[in-house]
């Protein structure tokens, strides 16, 4: 193998290699520090409670954050463990891998300016949820007609934002107008195949059941995710009754009976 090969191999499969890495292994949060800011550790403890015990969704709760929000809990729940790191590990690996493509990340100084913003995405709050619609709509504007390559890749992002809208709300407002946006001008330049929304709403629905949720809740899944929605404050409406009322009030409140509830669940 001479130079030139040498070079071309470093370019087209080392340098985005290296790069995918740094981005799993920044975003993977093993060490469950969670880029979500202002909920104290009760609400924290209320996002895993949630899918370790499989509440659903838009029927026995309502919230902003989502059914793959205990992703983003500080909370460690056994149960949620190996769940938070598949979704983590997938989450981070496509979308590492259409940075790379959309971009075109060849150069070792190229290399060196993402992993600093891999690096640092940790300190943006949880910037790197909304970073799929963003890369969705540099991608569909550099599509071809028949440019099957980035469409791969749209399809590919077309599911990160999927996963990202049933983390938090947030990633819904972003994501929802640039499909929209991206499909009025794929049909301004005559592309009338709505292949991205559809992939988009497929993942969204294969996500959900994914995570044990029922689809026949998703409507009203989406109604809540729309109603509840705040800027700054999170709200919680529990409607299953018992128990888990109180560990809602106590989450509300300050969390004495959640406390309790959620060291059972997480010995239990």
């Amino acid at each position: 193998m001479n130079t030139s090969s040498l070079r071309a191999f470093g370019r087209q499969t080392v340098i985005p290699a290296l790069g995918i890495i740094v981005m799993v292994l920044s975003l993977i949060d093993t060490g469950y520090q969670s880029s979500v800011r202002g909920l104290d550790l009760s609400w924290h403890a209320m996002l895993g409670y949630a899918h370790a015990h499989n509440l659903q969704h838009g029927r026995d709760l309502l919230f902003n954050y989502g059914p793959l929000s205990f992703m983003e809990s500080a909370i460690y729940f056994e149960k949620n463990h190996a769940d938070v790191l598949l979704l983590r590990g997938l989450y981070a690996l496509t979308l590492g891998l259409c940075f790379f493509c959309v971009l075109r990340i060849r150069r070792v100084i190229d290399l060196l300016l993402f992993c600093a913003l891999a690096l640092f995405l940790v300190l943006l709050h949880d910037v790197y949820l909304l970073l799929p619609a963003l890369l969705l709509a540099h991608n569909e504007v550099q599509r071809g007609p028949k440019d099957r390559a980035r469409l791969a890749v749209s399809i590919v992002l077309a599911f990160d934002m999927a996963l990202a809208c049933q983390v938090q709300s947030g990633a819904v407002f972003l994501s929802v107008p640039v499909l929209l946006l991206v499909t009025a001008y794929r049909i301004r330049l005559r592309d009338y195949v709505p292949v991205v929304p559809v992939c988009f709403v497929f993942f969204s629905l294969l996500v959900f059941a994914w995570v044990g949720q029922d689809l026949v809740n998703f409507p009203a899944f989406l109604r809540a995710t729309s109603t509840f929605h705040r800027p700054t404050t999170p709200i919680w409406v529990c409607t299953r009754p018992g128990a888990t009322a109180g560990l809602c009030a106590g989450g509300a409140g300050g969390g004495q009976h959640l406390w309790a509830a959620r060291d059972a669940a997480v010995t239990g």
